[in-house]
């Protein structure tokens, strides 16, 4: 994690490698609500955690179904390689992952193209065994501050046609995951990754933009959103 004083740029750390294959038990996966903890400090700085970046279609194929609904494993690859210490992520390893992952979730989970912050949850937890992995529901957006304050990573499910993205294509991808790695309290803006465009990296958006923009959908191939609920994925490193 990194605190930035204006125009401070962020110094590189050793690249850590890291397998993924994993034996896949039957853990059962508990999806619980934590308490957020509250800063007592008011957010004077800049904050920055330096994670890996990738789109979901790193070569750009996004006519494939695969990547083009991709945000959520690609966000979980980016939460897997803050987590084990990465500095980078390569297309082909990228691309590789986001296969397995898709494949994984349909075979294994029936979750289809669309995955649910639940099953994004499960899947951090069981395939990646990040068990700092944790979904808290109904909150506002000083809860994600706070969480990103706390030295945590944020995954939000979001109606990506409500954030104004320029480098959509039309309006964007009604059901898409981003990761928030920052927070400029100054001009009051969520620094993201956003895997939906290649401009994606450390990307921001205004904070009431994105917040109203958060609402969870289920697993499946396209399934109707029932509602708005406003939940966050808080990934730790312990």
């Amino acid at each position: 994690m990194y605190i930035l004083q204006k125009n401070e740029k962020i110094s590189s750390f050793t690249d850590m490698p890291v397998s993924l294959e994993r034996k896949y038990g039957e853990e059962k996966i508990i999806k619980k609500v934590i308490p957020v903890k509250q800063n007592e400090k008011n957010h004077i700085y800049t904050i920055l955690n330096a994670v890996p970046f990738s789109s979901q279609a790193p070569s750009a194929q996004w006519s494939d179904p695969i990547y083009q609904d991709g945000c959520e494993e690609a966000v979980m690859i980016m939460a897997m390689a803050w987590v084990s210490g990465r500095s980078s992520l390569s297309k082909e390893f990228v691309e590789r992952e986001i296969k397995k992952l898709t494949d994984f979730e349909i075979q294994q989970k029936n979750f289809g193209l669309d995955v649910s912050s639940e099953g994004v949850v499960d899947m951090l937890r069981e395939y990646f065994h990040i068990k700092s992995a944790n979904i808290v529901y109904d909150v506002q957006a000083e809860d994600i501050v706070n969480a990103i304050y706390d030295q945590n990573i944020v995954i939000v499910p979001v109606d990506g046609t409500k954030l104004k993205n320029p480098h959509f294509t039309l309006l964007g991808p009604e059901k898409h995951m981003i990761l928030i790695v920052g927070y400029d309290p100054e001009k009051k803006e969520f620094i993201t990754h956003d895997p939906g465009t290649r401009s994606g990296k450390e990307y921001r958006y205004p904070e009431q933009i994105l917040f109203q923009s958060i609402r969870n959908y289920p697993s499946g191939y396209h399934l109707p959103n029932l509602g708005v609920k406003k939940v966050m994925i808080v990934v730790g490193k312990v």
